[in-house]
């Protein structure tokens, strides 16, 4: 593993909602090279079903990492999540990269 996607440390989940919730809806800004897996048609849907989470939801995990990003983990679609790496800063949330992965990949 890369030493900045380390994890560093667990976070309290409703400690990353109040943090997510010092922030407005549209400060959410994912960055290019968080969507380029999607094709154009899918990028603006996928912004605005990673927002829902991001606002709406609770994660079922939160780290911090080495970079000083956090990384959220959201149920998805039965045994899935939804890692989602962002980065706060004092005028938005940048998300820089966003992966599906299976529960059992979940940081201990």
């Amino acid at each position: 593993m890369v030493k900045g996607y380390a994890k560093v440390k667990s976070i309290d989940i409703d400690q990353f909602v109040a943090l997510v919730k010092g922030y407005k809806e549209d400060q959410f800004n994912p960055t290019n090279h968080s969507l380029f897996r999607l094709n154009e048609k899918q990028k603006p849907d996928f912004k605005e079903t990673i927002k829902g989470f991001l606002f709406n939801s609770i994660p079922i995990k939160v780290t911090y990492q080495a970079n000083s990003n956090y990384a959220a983990f959201y149920d998805y679609k039965g045994q899935l999540a939804l890692k989602v790496v962002l980065s706060f800063k004092a005028a938005r949330i940048d998300m820089i990269t966003m992966k599906v992965l299976d529960k059992k990949q979940l940081p201990r």
